[in-house]
């Protein structure tokens, strides 16, 4: 090691490129202000290959929204979302306020891949409410 240089560390986090575009900015600054030898790696990933990265060691770490914990990786959630509806002006849940998923039984939502199981839970409430639910589109 040569006297006086900067040795430096390096860690590698898988993300979407919605999380990455939201809530790393911030984190990954505060981190850098914290950990100034090291530096922060942004993978811009699908959320399916970043788990996958983490699995064969090609990054540190995920930051991602996932619906439940990943058989064989440790999973610490640094926060909790809402599930929240957007609908139109004029929608008959405008104003409806919280409510429970089988509030949504009968309505036909548009969801992204990655959040089946979200899909899977409103189904289910339909189940046992005995109303079937309408699928809706995937993106």
């Amino acid at each position: 090691m040569v006297e006086g240089a900067r040795c430096r560390s390096r860690v590698v986090v898988a993300t979407t490129f919605m999380v990455a575009a939201t809530i790393l900015p911030r984190l990954s600054r505060r981190y850098a202000e914290q950990n100034p030898q090291t530096n922060v790696v942004l993978r811009d990933l699908r959320q399916a290959a970043a788990v996958e990265e983490v699995r064969r060691g090609k990054s540190n770490l995920a930051v991602l929204a996932l619906d439940a914990p990943q058989p064989g990786l440790r999973f610490e959630p640094p926060a909790e979302d809402e599930l929240v509806v957007v609908v139109p002006p004029g929608h008959p849940l405008v104003g409806a306020g919280r409510m429970p998923l089988a509030g949504l039984v009968d309505r036909s939502l548009m969801l992204l891949e990655q959040y089946a199981l979200i899909e899977a839970m409103v189904e289910a409430e339909g189940r046992q409410a005995g109303t079937p639910y309408r699928r809706g589109r995937r993106r």
